[in-house]
C-alpha cells in the first residue's frame, strides 16, 4: 500500500481524490495529519510551477509522497490573466462575487467572440527526491457578460461552456466534474498513477533499507534495495570528538540525506541497519565500547535512532555486517557456510552459517583475529599472545619489513622509509609488484601465517568459502598462493581441498550493504 499525502487541509478534496483512486493500492492522508507541515507560498509564475513547488516542499518536509495542485482561469482578452493569481485577483479577502465582478468590469465592452477563456488545473506528485510526474486538465469556454447560476464556486457563474450551453454554475456537480479542468486533471492523474504503480516505474511500492557503516573518521550511509543493490550512498565526517549524541544525530541526518539522494519516499524505508565497531548487544541495541569513538560507553544506539527516525533500527558488528554482505551478494553469494577475515590495522572476522551470521551467546562470536597460532608469540592488543592479528595485520606486516631493512636487506623500501619516516602496507605491496624481493617475501610470509589460522578455521567450521577483505587482500597471488598452500598442507581433508579462498568483491560498500541486509533479516523482510 502506497501512502500519499494530499497537499491540502480540505477533507472534501481528499474525498474527491479518494473516490477517483478507488481500486488502486494507495492510502490517502492530508497535511492536516501532519501538524508540523509548513505553509508553502504559491509564488511561482506558472500553475505548473506552483503545483510542483508545493508538492516538492511538502514532500521534503514530510518525507512522504505528496500530491498538490494549482488551478486558474486564463482569459485571452486579458493576456492570460488572472492565471496563477486567480484566487487573489480581487484581493486576499475578496469573495467569489468580488472576483467575478472585477473580471466582468475589466471585460466591459469586449464582444462575445473575443471573450475566449479556459480553466486549467495542474496536479503534481513528488517525493523527497523530486517530482515524479504532473497531470493537466483544461476546459475551453468563454466569459459571459453577467453572472448566471447559483451553483459552483470561484468564476463558475461567468464561465460559459458551449457544448452544454450553460455556465459552470448552472451545471450539476456530475456534469461539471465530467468536463471540468479539475475533473480531467484528476482522471489523468489517476491513469498515470495507476500505470506507475503497475509498471513499477516510480518504484513507489518498492521497499528499501538504509545501511550505516560507522567508523572513527567517517560515517558511510546508503539506500539498499531488497536485492542488495546500492541505490545511493555517501559519506560524512564522524566528528567523533563531539560525543555519542552528536554522532547519532549525524547518523540520523545522513539517513535523510541518502533517502533524498535515492529519490524515494521515507515511507518506502523498511528499516535502518547500523554497523559499529566494538562489543555490543543486539537485543538491547547497545554499544558497550567502540574503538576510536570517545565517550562511547553503553550507548543505546537503537533507542536513540528510533526516536529520531521513527523507523525500525537494528544494530550489528561492522565485521559481521561485511561478512553478511559478501555472503548475500558478494564473493560468497549463495554459500551455506562462509568465513570472512578483514585484514587491516587489526584482523576482524565474521562467520556465516546456513545464511545467518553466527553471533554466539554474547554477540561476541567471530573474533577470528584473536585465534592464537603461537602460545609464546608476541603480545596482541587484546592482551593475549600469538594472535593471528599480531602476525598478519597491516602493522605486523610493516614490522616484518622494517626488521628486514634493519638487517641490511637490499630493498627499495629503505628509500621510502628515509623519505617518509615510515612505510605502510601499501608501500610494501607497491614495492612487491615492482619486483622488490623483501617486499614480496614479507607479503608471502603474511600469507603463510594467515594460512595457518585459516586451516584451523577450515577444520572447525568446514566452510564452503573463505573471503579475505581489506587492503592486503588486493595483493593477489602473492598473498593467496601461500595462504592456499598452508591450508592444503595443514587442513584436514576433504575440507582443505574443497574450500575456496577468495578476495572480497564489494569493497567499501560491504559495510552498508551488510548493515542493511542484517536489519532486513532481523525484521524478517527479504534478504
Amino acid at each position: 500500500m502506497t501512502r500519499i499525502v494530499v497537499g491540502t487541509r480540505n477533507p472534501k478534496k481528499k474525498s474527491e481524490i479518494e473516490s477517483l483512486l478507488q481500486g488502486l493500492p494507495v492510502q490517502l492522508l492530508t497535511i492536516a495529519d501532519f501538524p508540523a507541515a509548513p505553509e508553502v507560498d504559491e509564488d511561482e509564475p506558472t500553475l505548473d510551477g506552483n503545483a510542483r513547488k508545493k508538492a516538492l516542499v511538502l514532500a521534503e518536509a514530510l518525507n512522504e509522497w505528496v500530491v498538490a495542485d494549482d488551478s486558474g482561469l486564463e482569459v485571452d482578452a486579458l493576456g492570460g490573466r488572472p492565471g496563477v493569481h486567480s484566487a487573489r485577483y480581487a484581493g486576499s479577502d475578496a469573495t467569489d462575487s468580488d472576483r467575478c465582478a472585477k473580471l466582468l468590469a475589466e471585460l466591459k465592452g469586449v464582444p462575445d467572440e473575443s471573450r475566449a477563456a479556459r480553466f486549467r488545473c495542474v496536479i503534481a506528485l513528488a517525493n523527497a527526491g523530486g517530482v515524479l510526474f504532473t497531470a493537466e486538465g483544461r476546459c475551453e469556454g468563454r466569459i459571459t457578460a453577467a453572472m448566471h447560476g447559483a451553483g459552483g464556486f470561484g468564476y463558475d457563474p461567468v464561465f460559459y461552456y458551449p457544448p452544454l450551453g450553460r455556465t459552470f454554475a448552472q451545471l450539476s456537480p456530475d456534469e461539471k466534474n465530467s468536463v471540468s479542468h479539475r475533473g480531467k486533471a484528476l482522471r489523468a492523474f489517476r491513469d498515470k498513477l495507476g500505470s506507475y504503480l503497475k509498471q513499477g516505474k516510480a518504484q513507489m511500492q518498492k521497499e528499501y533499507a538504509i545501511g550505516i557503516d560507522l567508523g572513527g573518521t567517517f560515517i558511510k550511509g546508503g539506500v539498499i534495495d531488497l536485492e542488495g543493490k546500492v541505490i545511493h550512498s555517501t559519506s560524512i565526517d564522524t566528528e567523533a570528538d563531539k560525543g555519542p549524541d552528536a554522532v547519532l544525530s549525524r547518523i540520523a541526518e545522513l539517513c535523510h540525506t541518502v533517502v533524498k539522494g535515492a529519490k524515494i519516499g521515507w515511507n518506502q524505508v523498511k528499516c535502518v541497519g547500523v554497523g559499529t565497531p566494538g562489543p555490543l548487544n543486539r537485543a538491547k541495541g547497545m554499544v558497550y565500547t567502540a574503538p576510536n569513538l570517545p565517550g562511547w560507553t553503553n550507548v543505546p544506539v537503537v533507542k536513540v535512532l528510533q526516536g529520531k527516525l521513527n523507523c525500525a533500527v537494528a544494530l550489528e558488528n561492522d565485521a559481521n555486517a561485511a561478512a553478511f554482505a559478501e555472503n548475500w551478494v558478494g564473493a560468497g553469494k549463495g554459500a551455506e557456510s562462509m568465513i570472512l577475515l578483514t585484514l587491516g590495522t587489526g584482523i576482524g572476522g565474521g562467520v556465516v552459517l546456513e545464511g545467518n551470521v553466527w553471533h554466539g551467546q554474547d554477540d561476541a562470536a567471530g573474533e577470528l583475529g584473536h585465534m592464537s597460532i603461537n602460545y609464546e608469540g608476541p603480545r596482541c592488543n587484546c592482551g593475549s599472545y600469538g594472535c593471528i592479528e599480531a602476525y598478519a595485520s597491516a602493522p605486523a606486516t610493516v614490522r616484518r619489513a622494517l626488521a628486514g631493512i634493519k638487517e641490511g636487506r637490499k630493498t627499495a623500501l629503505k628509500s621510502v622509509l628515509e623519505k617518509n619516516g615510515e612505510i605502510t602496507a601499501k608501500d610494501i605491496y607497491d614495492a612487491a609488484v615492482a619486483g622488490d624481493a623483501l617486499a614480496r617475501e614479507t607479503i608471502e610470509t603474511t600469507g603463510r601465517l594467515l594460512g595457518i589460522a585459516i586451516a584451523n578455521f577450515v577444520n572447525i567450521f568446514n566452510p564452503q568459502i573463505v573471503v579475505l577483505f581489506g587492503g592486503l587482500a588486493g595483493a593477489g597471488d602473492m598473498l593467496f598462493g601461500p595462504v592456499t598452500e598452508e591450508v592444503k598442507k595443514r587442513g584436514l581433508k576433504p575440507s582443505a581441498d574443497t574450500v575456496k579462498i577468495l578476495p572480497a568483491r564489494l569493497g567499501g560498500n560491504a559495510g552498508i550493504i551488510g548493515a542493511a541486509g542484517c536489519a532486513l533479516k532481523t525484521f524478517e523482510t527479504s534478504a
